[in-house]
């Protein structure tokens, strides 16, 4: 995850012997100066050093588990190793400091590890406000008379579970007791727990206006507008405002959910926390990314190298106006609800 070192690292003076290697012609940053580039970035409007650290290890801690259900679902994969957790970009990544310390609670991995009965996902993660919830339950092992749990905000069942090793159970889910946003569902048999994300939305009116385009240069869009760039190489002015876009390459490539947060506390209902889950995924597959400057707020993005650089998906200007390359669609739930959320902010 591109985010910040421990703060301790920031005051080490003795520099590792590998720090000169240049990795795939990417040089390291250096530690130093990763706390005045982060209070000089607009990040420090939002969260503190401490804050920022934390969401990119919850962050983490998210792709982890999904990658390590991955593992667990594949037909023939018996088991894994998880050998690093720290890579050679020291410390921009990994759930481990070159100390060999946790940067977060170790009980923490060991609740993904000990899941050894079941892999808990859902047909759908967004869905509008009474829609039902199909919860899947892949099981990894034979399971006989067993209580299966279920728990967030506004719901709570229990259900016996039977079935063999290999098989899928479906679980309905009535979400229409539930309350407006992103919710943990957590999914418990005996001490095996896993927490999968659901996003719920009341249908409502939205009253931004939604601009697609995909034609370079100079634009004045009118107040309470949103102006979406439709594909990578444009650029765009909206004096003082200018952006470009940019396809997801080299070090950018993929939607790494462990590398993009929300960063505007803001939006809370929409994404908690600042972490960004699997359920927002469809706003940024296959959307290219802006690097911009004169904006009021940044409000997603993905930070690298210590934020020696940094590409968003969503910049707010002022009078209400947002630039944005995110598939937003408010006839869809996490569409819909994001842009009532935008209609809240202030610059």
């Amino acid at each position: 995850n591109w985010s910040l070192p421990p703060k301790k690292w920031l005051e080490k003076r003795d520099w590792p012997h590998w720090f000169s290697h240049i990795f795939k012609n990417v040089a390291m940053t250096r530690p130093g100066g990763a706390r005045e580039r982060f209070l000089a970035s607009e990040i420090a409007r939002e969260y503190s050093y401490d804050e920022l650290f934390e969401i990119s290890v919850e962050n983490q801690l998210e792709n982890l588990r999904m990658e390590i259900d991955k593992i667990r679902l594949h037909d023939r994969i018996r088991g894994f190793v998880i050998t690093e957790s720290s890579d050679i970009f020291w410390e921009c990544n990994g759930l481990l400091t070159f100390d060999r310390d946790f940067k977060f609670p170790p009980e923490r991995l060991g609740a993904l590890l000990e899941n050894d009965l079941f892999v808990a996902s859902l047909e759908s993660d967004t869905l509008w406000l009474g829609q039902e919830a199909r919860l899947l339950v892949r099981l990894l092992k034979r399971l006989h008379g067993e209580t299966i749990s279920v728990e967030s905000d506004g719901l709570s069942i229990e259900r016996r579970i039977d079935g063999l090793e290999g098989e899928t159970v479906a679980l309905s889910l009535d979400t229409s007791s539930m309350s407006e946003g992103v919710r943990a569902l957590t999914v418990r048999v005996g001490r095996a727990v896993s927490t999968v994300p659901l996003l719920v939305c009341k249908r409502g009116e939205t009253k931004l206006k939604l601009i697609k385009t995909s034609k370079s240069g100079p634009s004045e869009p009118e107040d309470n507008t949103v102006l979406v760039l439709e594909r990578a190489g444009m650029n765009v002015g909206i004096s003082p405002y200018s952006a470009r876009t940019v396809e997801k390459e080299d070090l950018l490539s993929g939607d790494w959910i462990s590398g993009i947060f929300w960063i505007v506390k803001d939006l809370s209902p929409f994404a908690p926390g600042g972490h960004f889950r699997k359920c927002h995924g469809g706003l940024i597959a296959g959307r290219p990314m802006i690097e911009s400057e004169g904006f009021s707020r940044r409000l997603i993005g993905i930070t690298y190298g210590w934020l020696a650089g940094f590409y968003g998906y969503l910049d707010m200007l002022e009078g209400h106006r947002f630039v944005t390359t995110m598939n937003i669609d408010p006839s869809t739930p996490q569409g819909n609800l994001l842009l009532r959320q935008l209609e809240t902010l202030q610059y």
